[in-house]
């Protein structure tokens, strides 16, 4: 068995209904582009972020669109939490 090349990436073989993706920084920028994303390819979103009002409107932009999110909130530079 040869050992895998570090650029290779492995694919996983799970049906998109059934996946459930966390996106941390998930309320702005590319965070939020990518939660909308991965909801419109058919994954469930968990959007990740510090501020509720900011999550909510996240997870209501991608439920509009007929996508499934919830929100999470943590700051992760936090021990805290």
């Amino acid at each position: 068995m040869s050992p895998e090349k570090p650029d290779e990436v492995k694919r996983l073989t799970v049906k998109r209904q059934q996946a459930l993706v966390l996106v941390t920084g998930a309320t702005n920028g590319i965070g939020a582009a990518s939660a909308t994303a991965l909801a419109k390819a058919g994954y469930r979103v968990i959007v990740h972020g510090r501020s509720e009002a900011r999550c909510a409107l996240v997870v209501e932009a991608i439920q509009a669109q007929g996508g499934t999110a919830r929100a999470e909130l943590a700051d992760c530079a936090s021990l805290a939490q």
